[in-house]
């Protein structure tokens, strides 16, 4: 049986903190809106605004509409700063009742983890997730293309996935605030 990597919720670092990336701050550089053009059918939408998050916080807003098609929205970071990072540490609200969201890592041979990380239902409670790379059997593509993680953090997105949606919805959102690298 083949050996890929795994990006698993862990929770051994979790109180350590990590550089923010994401948008308890407000609007960050670097990030990007992607309707899955390769999947065509998508549409979606990403903004940040001050009152989503955490006591009237920032947080940003990650729309999917999939009733003409399409498999995925996301957003997209790339970082000014590459991280040697062991854990990636997400702060999401799923008010749109999905199953689960999808995060993707690009190591530094433009390799993509991805990993289906499960959400509670709950549309109101704020949920703390941490990745990390693992091997195990799970989704890669490109760069090295073996499953491995190599060298530094290179890249990210968040997914709202087609697939994750409650029977019959076509139409949901999630809300990010913070999103942590946690460095080796």
């Amino acid at each position: 049986m083949k050996k890929v990597l795994l990006l698993t919720v862990c929770f051994a670092a979790f109180l350590t903190s990590g550089v923010e990336i994401g948008f308890a701050n407000g609007p960050r550089r670097g990030w990007s809106f992607s309707a899955g053009r390769e999947f065509p059918g998508a549409k979606g939408s990403f903004s940040v605004e001050k009152g989503l998050g955490i006591q009237g916080g920032f947080a940003a807003r990650l729309t999917g509409d999939f009733s003409a098609g399409g498999l995925y929205t996301a957003i997209v970071y790339a970082p000014y700063k590459r991280f040697d990072f062991k854990c990636l540490k997400v702060t999401v609200r799923n008010t749109g009742k999905l199953k689960a969201f999808s995060v993707r890592l690009i190591d530094e041979t433009n390799q993509t983890h991805q990993l289906d990380v499960p959400l509670e239902p709950d549309t109101e409670k704020w949920q703390t997730v941490m990745i990390q790379p693992r091997e195990g059997r799970k989704n890669f593509w490109g760069g090295a293309a073996d499953g491995k993680w190599h060298g530094k953090f290179r890249g990210l997105s968040l997914v709202c996935p087609a697939k994750s949606f409650p029977d019959g919805v076509k139409k949901a959102e999630l809300l990010f605030q913070k999103v942590e690298v946690v460095e080796k």
